[in-house]
């Protein structure tokens, strides 16, 4: 039996299985009203920074939406 260990690093590849959630979320951000803070809460390891960098994907596909840069190289 193998076991397959898995990089916990953020990533815009869908592993969660949370494409969904980024997709309703960037729907919802594209069409509201500014400004607007919207949080996400999980423990540790659930995917809230791959989420975000869906979404944001997502986001700077549309051409009217910018989004901030990050603050990482």
């Amino acid at each position: 039996m193998s076991i397959k260990i898995q990089n916990d690093e953020p990533t815009i590849v869908d592993m969660l299985d949370r494409a969904r959630f980024a997709e309703a979320l960037g729907r919802m951000l594209e069409t509201c009203e500014t400004p607007l803070v919207v949080g996400l809460y999980g423990t540790w390891g659930i995917g809230k920074t791959s989420l975000m960098r869906q979404i944001k994907q997502l986001l700077n596909e549309q051409p009217a939406i910018r989004t901030k840069r990050s603050r990482k190289p």
